[in-house]
């Protein structure tokens, strides 16, 4: 038994591999040279390799890889389905020179701008077989990512400036991967969240919380944005005081609440245990 579960898990790695698959983003292998998974912009060099390998090792701020484009219709889906997957691509800019295969950057093109008939005869024409990417792919992909063309220019402190300037003009980044859905049962989205991320936390204009415990409860000031104390909270569970301060309007922003959620049920645990808890204050919303 434990030889034929072996032998069945080595099929399996096999079959993804050949599959191109991946367990981690990018799900789908490809000449891709990611420089940072949770950034807003991706660079198609086309047929220019050499710029896509030049512009991941500068790693401009912005930048979530770059690849080039040289094949034809399943490279494309393949790297549509690869921005579809990541939450945080909005733009995808298209520099470097006409690949070998002219109708590639025809079909490029028509994935975002031409109509339902136009893109399926542009990707018939780049490709062998008849589109994949259904027309919710396609609209997925349209709503999420800017398309940008620079194709022509090779000059990389130029596609570098656009980088940098789309990712300066994008919005607040989201920090997820949407997994293949194949071995789901009722094919539901799948969200793996990003590890190592960084954000920005800007104070909460309800105010700051300073969280401790005393012998039988939770104990939560409540200060403003002129330090000064405004209440006292006290409550057994994390749970009840989260609702107390949601519902009287005490906090007015969703990484607020995750990290006041978070502390709550660190000091909640401490309570029951009867460990010592220290808040985090690694954050814009907790009271020094």
């Amino acid at each position: 038994m434990r030889l034929l579960n072996k032998i069945t898990q080595l099929v399996k790695r096999q079959t993804a591999v050949r599959a191109g698959e991946n367990k981690q983003w990018p799900f789908f292998r490809g000449p891709y040279f990611v420089v940072d998974a949770t950034a807003a912009v991706v660079v198609t060099t086309l047929g220019n390799e050499k710029l896509a390998g030049d512009l991941a090792a500068l790693a401009p701020p912005g930048l979530c890889m770059s690849c080039p484009l040289t094949g034809g219709r399943a490279e494309i889906e393949r790297l549509a389905h690869t921005l579809i997957a990541n939450l945080s691509i909005q733009h995808l800019v298209c520099a470097g020179e006409e690949p070998r295969k002219p109708a590639t950057l025809v079909a490029l093109k028509a994935l975002f701008h031409a109509s339902a008939d136009e893109l399926a005869e542009a990707m018939e024409a780049s490709g062998t077989s008849k589109m994949r990417l259904s027309a919710a792919d396609v609209a997925a992909l349209r709503k999420q990512v800017q398309f940008s063309d620079m194709q022509g220019c090779n000059e990389i402190d130029q596609v570098v400036s656009r980088v940098r300037e789309l990712s300066t003009d994008a919005k607040r980044r989201t920090t997820g991967f949407v997994a293949p859905g194949g071995d789901a049962p009722n094919r539901e989205t799948r969200v793996i969240a990003a590890d190592d991320v960084t954000h920005d936390l800007v104070s909460d204009k309800a105010g700051a919380f300073k969280i401790s415990i005393a012998e039988r409860c939770i104990v939560v000031e409540h200060y403003n944005k002129k330090d000064e104390l405004l209440r006292v909270i006290e409550g057994a569970r994390a749970r009840s005081i989260c609702l107390t301060l949601i519902r009287n309007g005490w906090i007015s922003k969703l990484d607020h609440a995750a990290y006041l959620g978070r502390e709550l049920s660190r000091a909640e645990s401490a309570l029951r245990h009867g460990d010592e808890f220290i808040q985090d204050a690694d954050s814009g919303n907790a009271a020094r």
